[in-house]
């Protein structure tokens, strides 16, 4: 017999029929079976999520980075002088400087290199600070170049870099220890972007004369191309030199007479060096925040 065509006209008691008493073989307050977010509580996230946002395209000039391939980052405090010692606020500035690092979150393993003869005050100075302390200039801080990737390991590498790791070197000046943290994102940044080497700088406001020999003005250089060099300083471990002085300034000094190029970011007033009785105090005063710079 064939099928019957269209819907089947509704009869009256159909029509005006009410609900029916309750089956007894249903369980109470049955419901609809189960389906992920359509319970009473609220929805949670699940590995569907996580599928859904990594499907999402980024934006063109973002690149997400290789699994396999992390930018290290090893800092270095230089301590070269007892003023590393002096207290701000009741703080060694070597310590205030490494602190400053390690807030960040950016940094893998900070080593202060100090003065043979500085050594062991430095070392009762940091005693309770996640850092080494070195004897020597920067040859010391290669030699823990090679597994700075991993924060847990105290493992001491013998080579600048390994396979699967590219290294960035910071080096900061202890004498500079209210410069804020902003700063080592933006050199380590500009560094990341493909730069050899970053440092931050501040607009030379005073003016400046050329004296010759005898004591004479000569000329009056335009100071508005003129910059004041800060740390931290950033640059590839590669570029890294076997030594340097007191100031790690030197580094860019000899870089850029070795025809490199130095990348510069914004500096920061509070990134001041400390030269005097009055940069003392007034490094108190940032510290108690009395003042902002």
């Amino acid at each position: 017999m064939a099928a019957r065509e269209g819907p089947r006209p509704v009869r009256g008691g159909e029509a005006n029929a009410g609900q029916g008493p309750a089956d007894p073989r249903q369980r109470a307050r049955a419901r609809r079976g189960h389906r992920r977010g359509a319970g009473r509580g609220p929805a949670r996230r699940g590995a569907g999520h996580r599928q859904r946002l990594s499907a999402v395209a980024l934006p063109g000039n973002v690149e997400s980075p290789p699994t396999d391939l992390r930018e290290s980052v090893v800092a270095a405090v230089v301590a070269g002088s007892a003023h590393a010692l002096t207290p701000v606020d009741g703080v060694p500035v070597v310590v205030r400087a490494a602190r400053v690092l390690r807030a960040t979150g950016l940094v893998d393993r900070i080593v202060v290199l100090a003065e043979p003869a500085l050594h062991a005050a430095l070392e009762l100075a940091c005693a309770a600070e996640p850092v080494s302390v070195r004897a020597g200039g920067l040859h010391a801080l290669l030699d823990v170049g090679a597994h700075t990737a991993q924060r847990a390991s105290d493992t001491i590498g013998d080579a600048v870099s390994t396979a699967g790791v590219r290294e960035i070197v910071l080096l900061h000046d202890a004498r500079r220890p209210m410069a804020p943290g902003a700063l080592v994102a933006a050199v380590v940044a500009a560094v990341r972007h493909g730069h050899e080497m970053a440092v931050p700088v501040l607009p030379l406001t005073d003016t400046v004369k050329r004296v010759d020999g005898s004591g004479v003005l000569t000329a009056t250089p335009d100071r508005s191309a003129l910059r004041v060099l800060q740390t931290p300083i950033a640059l590839r471990a590669d570029l890294l030199p076997a030594e340097i002085g007191a100031d790690p300034l030197d580094v860019v000094r000899r870089h850029t007479a070795a025809g490199g190029t130095v990348h510069t970011v914004a500096g920061h007033p509070s990134a001041f060096a400390l030269h005097s009785p009055w940069d003392l105090e007034l490094a108190e005063l940032v510290a108690q925040g009395t003042i902002a710079l």
